[in-house]
């Protein structure tokens, strides 16, 4: 598992990345736990890097990134 936040270093002693396209290896799948707004951006870059799974934690889901995950999966 690989921690993502565009502002952080690191997240409880593990290197963080500021985006999906920075992870050191492909992944397929994301786990995501991020505003609405900021989901929407996450589920277009996974979209563009090929991911295959996508979970959304609830209250971090909008139609819109819910409809384009499902266009993805």
């Amino acid at each position: 598992a690989y921690p993502v936040h565009p502002k952080e270093k690191e997240v409880e002693g593990h290197t963080c990345y500021a985006s999906l396209g920075d992870l050191p290896e492909p992944v397929k799948a994301a786990s995501i736990i991020t505003p609405p707004p900021a989901t929407e951006r996450v589920v277009e870059e996974a979209a563009r890097l090929g991911y295959e799974f996508l979970w959304m934690q609830p209250g971090a889901e909008s139609p819109a990134a819910v409809a384009r995950a499902e266009e993805i999966s």
